[in-house]
């Protein structure tokens, strides 16, 4: 029976992590089934979806995660991966939001969020400067997992309250 597990890496990013990290989890039977990688300012972390045929594949790739670790010089964890959520119990939105800079606005978003049951799948934000503009800009994309309980209409409300209040632009559509 299939198992899946996800492997999570981190270390000082250079070419060949994800060649090494691969080849690692193709040697033991295991297949990538899904995966993400970010690497920022010298540093990456690597979330692997490992789809192995049966207990001793998993078993295999668990057992040489030390040696991995010290052959790349990275961190490496293995964790049985959670359910699949279920089709119909949420639906997917894409939030996005920009203006300008300033503390606390993925503070006060994601509070938003949590009260209202939404899960935050995928998070994506940068700031920069724009000559033009006194101030920095910010930019940030969110995939959001809504309830069916959890009223969109309201969603939309409440996130025009917290964007106006903010001063931000802001776009609330499926994904």
């Amino acid at each position: 029976m299939s198992q899946q597990s996800i492997l999570i890496a981190s270390g000082a990013d250079r070419p060949g992590i994800l060649d090494e990290v691969s080849q690692y989890i193709f040697e033991r039977g295991g297949n990538i089934a899904d995966s993400k990688l970010l690497s920022l300012r010298g540093t990456f972390i690597l979330l692997i979806l490992i789809d192995a045929p049966d207990e001793a594949a998993t078993a295999r790739i668990r057992e040489g995660l030390p040696q991995l670790a010290t052959s790349s010089g990275i961190t490496v964890d293995l964790r049985d991966a959670g359910p699949e959520h279920g089709e119909g119990i949420s639906f997917r939105y894409r939030f996005s939001a920009s203006g300008n800079d300033q503390a606390g606005i993925l503070n006060k978003l994601s509070h938003l969020f949590r009260v209202l049951n939404v899960n935050i799948e995928d998070v994506h934000t940068r700031v920069g400067v724009i000559q033009s503009l006194p101030r920095p800009q910010f930019d940030l994309e969110l995939l959001l997992s809504v309830p069916r309980e959890t009223p969109v209409v309201k969603l939309r409300e409440y996130l025009g309250t917290i964007c106006g209040e903010l001063g931000i632009h802001w776009d609330l559509s499926p994904a």
